[in-house]
């Protein structure tokens, strides 16, 4: 539909209401990306990640989804899916948010039980909601509690003891061959 046209363009569509046809002409908008809590495409750019017990998290980015290859649509995780686009046009409620998911987990010890969780949507660290990978990170390192509650989308939620966790974090990064833990992104 938008193809050939810019910002500011008149385009013109055939619709069905209340079972009749009719055509709609309509201004092309921007689309504001830098509000969007899923990210456009960027080119050159390492994606960041957050290692913690193991547990691989990564922001829901255009690049993440085509990892799925050319039919991503048909062929990404369907929960992924459907928070790419209901949060793609979505204004951000709050300053900075993006959508966070738990990619995948490296087996370990530290997470004997979850091993097998993945594409799971990140919610909350003990009740605080999280804005964004590195705020993820700065919640884990900064708490004081004993064990780090995880709770994600749909009501599921890992409970890790933050000392056994972090302890184990050199050897799994060792194991997987992972320079480190964190990564923001380039």
């Amino acid at each position: 539909l938008t193809l050939n046209h810019k910002v500011g363009d008149s385009v013109s569509a055939n619709i069905i209401r209340n079972r009749k046809r009719m055509t709609i002409t309509f201004p092309l908008k921007s689309l504001q990306i830098q509000k969007a809590m899923v990210q456009q495409a960027y080119y050159d750019k390492k994606p960041g990640y957050y290692i913690f017990a193991g547990c691989i998290f990564q922001e829901l980015t255009d690049e993440y989804m085509k990892t799925w290859g050319r039919q991503w649509t048909k062929k990404a995780n369907k929960r992924l899916i459907y928070h790419y686009s209901e949060n793609l046009m979505k204004r951000k409620s709050q300053k900075n948010r993006t959508v966070v998911v738990l990619n995948k987990i490296l087996p370990a010890k530290i997470n004997v039980g979850y091993q097998y969780y993945k594409y799971l949507i990140v919610d909350k660290v003990n009740n605080i909601h999280v804005k964004d990978i590195a705020h993820m990170r700065k919640l884990i390192m900064g708490l004081k509690s004993k064990y780090i509650r995880l709770t994600f989308i749909g009501g599921i939620e890992f409970v890790i003891n933050k000392k056994k966790a972090l302890l184990s974090e050199f050897t799994i990064l060792k194991r997987y061959k992972i320079p480190k833990a964190f990564y923001k992104g380039q």
